[in-house]
């Protein structure tokens, strides 16, 4: 079994790969990876019964700007009718 310093090798070189980069960056990629973090800060709300709610979705919304890059997302244009109101 590869121990974890092996892994984070692995990881590294498969982050150089433009192949693997741009299914990474693909929309697919992204709307799993914002469905992932979804249901993980709802499992978490649930574990905490209620306790932590405001660092659950605190967290939950720093991971969906990470997913979404610079000029992504609802935030991005005030004008789309699923942008939050100001």
């Amino acid at each position: 079994m590869a121990g974890f310093g092996s892994l984070g090798k692995i990881a590294k070189e498969l982050a150089r790969n433009p192949k693997v980069r741009e299914a990474l960056n693909s929309p697919q990629a992204k709307q799993m990876g914002s469905k992932v973090v979804d249901r993980v800060a709802d499992v978490a709300d649930k574990a905490t019964k209620g306790k932590h709610q405001d660092k659950i979705q605190n967290a939950r919304g720093q991971a969906q700007k990470h997913l979404r890059g610079p000029g992504e997302g609802p935030d991005a244009n005030p004008n789309n009718p699923g942008s939050p109101r100001r």
